[in-house]
This record gives structure tokens, sequence and C-alpha cells, in this order.
């Protein structure tokens, strides 16, 4: 069991009340026979004023897609979804990005496909899928409707090679705080 200390607000004054900045850069990391190396900060993804997180190296190793956003990492309104090249270079704003917290994105496994979360429709996460191109262009985002209830959200994504037949049954379980509470219950007996 994993014991976790909540913070009290008195301990996060300086980003809570101070309003502290926290910013992430994307750093490469040599492989080097799995010895690793000196990390350097991965140009136009590092040490440029704003927030970059959660990278994802296309299938093919051609490109980076990341979030920026002002400050922190998780559930910005103002995170957008960036695409580099994977040896570094210039960022470009996807062009699938809309209005409200783009993030928690995944490639398909041949890297023509991005789907990702975001809130510009909703105060939960909804999936949205776009097209890479070969150039790393993104089509306008298209709204997967039947990935989420009405009062649900859709985040983490992740596409899994399956076949046709590779999921025969979903159980629902943990859909509201009775499912949990009674199958934890059950757990602990």
């Amino acid at each position: 069991m994993r014991i976790v200390k909540r913070r009290t607000p008195e301990e996060c004054e300086e980003f809570l009340r101070d309003g502290k900045e926290f910013r992430y850069d994307l750093y490469r990391v040599p492989f080097n026979g799995g010895k690793g190396g000196r990390p350097e900060p991965l140009r136009g993804a590092a040490h440029n004023g704003r927030s970059n997180f959660f990278p994802k190296y296309s299938p093919d190793g051609r490109w980076i897609i990341y979030c920026q956003a002002s400050n922190y990492m998780l559930l910005q309104p103002d995170s957008e979804l960036h695409i580099l090249p994977s040896e570094g270079g210039e960022p470009r704003r996807l062009a699938c990005n809309l209005g409200r917290m783009n993030s928690w994105h995944t490639w398909t496994p041949d890297g023509r496909w991005l789907v990702f979360a975001s809130k510009a429709d909703s105060p939960y996460t909804q999936l949205y899928l776009t097209r890479i191109n070969d150039r790393g262009e993104a089509s306008p985002a298209v709204w997967l409707d039947r990935m989420v209830g009405r009062d649900g959200a859709a985040n983490i994504p992740e596409f899994v090679p399956l076949p046709d037949d590779g999921i025969v049954e979903i159980r629902e379980q943990f859909i509201d705080d009775y499912s949990l509470t009674t199958a934890n219950t059950t757990l602990s007996t």
C-alpha cells in the first residue's frame, strides 16, 4: 500500500497565493547502448519561457508532439499541442488545437492519426481525432462523440492493436461512488 501525504494550503502558498511559476523543459538523453548520457535541452521545447510537457514520439521517430502552456502541466486551460522534428528545431502549433485545454495525446501505430483530449466543448475532457500528414500538419479536429458519457471525462487515450474480436466484453466497474465503495468493501473482506 502506498500512503500519499496531502499538502496543506499553507505548504503550497508559493504557488497558490504567491503565483510562483513552475515550468518544464524537454530534454534529450542519448541511449548510448542503455548507458545514457548527458541530457541536452530539446531545441524548440526548452528554455522558451513556456512549460513544455507530455512529449510523444511518432512511431516512425520523425516527430515529437508535446503540450505547451504558460505554466504548470496538468489541466491548464491554455495548453496547446505543438509538433517539432525529433532532432529539434522550430516547433509549430498544430491546427487541430481547440479553444481550451488540449492535452493527453497519442499516435496511432501507423503514425497517421493523433487522438487527444480537450475541454473545448465541455467541463469534462472529451476525445478528438486529427490526421497528421507527412509534413507534420494536422487536419481540423473531429469530436469522437461516442467515446464518453454526457457527464464523464475521457483522458489519457491509448491505441491498442487488437484483432477485431480482441474485446469480447467490457465490464462497467466503478461508474459511480457506490460501485467503487462496494468493490472496495468486497476486496477488503
